[in-house]
Parts: C-alpha cells; sequence; structure tokens
C-alpha cells in the first residue's frame, strides 16, 4: 500500500514538474559552443559557472550549459521566497535564499540550516558543499522562477551517508 502510494506521489511530482517546466534541461541549441565547454565535454568533465565569477569542475560528461529565460530580471543579486519539503523535518533551508542572474540565467544559492550536507543532486547535477566548517552552501541554476524543483541532499549526520529527497519551492523574486 506504501508503495502505491508513494509511486502515485512520485507521479504527481513529475507530472507538476513537467507542466511547470521547472527542473527540466532546454534543449540543445544550434549556436557554437564555446571551445572550453567541447574540451570539457571530450575529458569527461565540464566547466559550471557558479553565481560568482568562478568556474569550478562537475563531474558530468553530459552537462548541458543552463539556458537564458527571457523574462528574468536584469543581471543582479535578488531574493526569492523557499520553502523545503522533505526528509524527517529536522533541516531547513534559509529564507529568502539569495538569487544570483548571470547573463538571463537564475542562479539559487541555498543554506542548510545543518553543516552535515556534503552534495546536492538538482536536476542530474551533483553540486559539493561551498563552505566547509559552516553551514552547508550550494549554489545551482534554476529553470524558472516561480518554480518547485525536486532536489537530493546527502548528509553524513547518521552513522554512514544518506541521500534524501526534498523539494524546494521558489516564490517569485523579490526585487
Amino acid at each position: 500500500m506504501k508503495r502505491k502510494i508513494v509511486t502515485a506521489i512520485a507521479a504527481t511530482l513529475v507530472c507538476a514538474a513537467v507542466m511547470t517546466g521547472c527542473g527540466s534541461k532546454a534543449a540543445d541549441s544550434s549556436s557554437d559552443k564555446s571551445s572550453q565547454t567541447e574540451e570539457a565535454k571530450d575529458s569527461g568533465t565540464s566547466k559550471q559557472a557558479d553565481a560568482g565569477s568562478e568556474i569550478s569542475d562537475v563531474d558530468n560528461s553530459l552537462v548541458e550549459e543552463p539556458e537564458a529565460v527571457a523574462d528574468m530580471p536584469a543581471d543582479g543579486e535578488y531574493t526569492a521566497g523557499v520553502s523545503l519539503e522533505g526528509g524527517t523535518g529536522k533541516a531547513t533551508v534559509e529564507s529568502p535564499a539569495k538569487i544570483t542572474i548571470k547573463e538571463g540565467i537564475a542562479y539559487a544559492t541555498i543554506v542548510w540550516s545543518s553543516k552535515n550536507y556534503d552534495y546536492m543532486i538538482v536536476d542530474d547535477e551533483k553540486y559539493m558543499n561551498e563552505n566547509n566548517g559552516g553551514s552547508s552552501t550550494f549554489t545551482f541554476p534554476l529553470p524558472s522562477l516561480p518554480c518547485e524543483i525536486n532536489v537530493v541532499g546527502d548528509t553524513t549526520a547518521m552513522s554512514t551517508p544518506h541521500e534524501i529527497d526534498y523539494t524546494l519551492t521558489f516564490s517569485q523574486i523579490n526585487e
């Protein structure tokens, strides 16, 4: 019985994500990719720009670059409310979350109430904790705002690491 309920809930979330476009990857465009991206794909890694100006390695040979969304505000730093569902209810995330718009792409910075998250998986991409020693912090692109997106957080708070499914719901940008 539990399996049927979980399956029904998962199917509903997938349908909602498809209908809203949140968490989906944009189709490849016919425009040329930069030589850096092509070299990275050939080597089995890719370069993922974070909300700052640095570029970090992401270990994934099939990384697709996020695509700019037409109705995003001008490049800059904003905030948006974010809520967290899933897990045991012990962990929370700071709200509002920092949202950085860079070249029409929204990047969310999520700060957990725990220092025990070592990575997150968002839209099949793995993001490592950016804050060693403090609250676990992750920056990743969003497909649109507002949106609801399913993520996985890996916590080391237990005797062995555990991947836990969560849903982050972002509100409209506060300008």
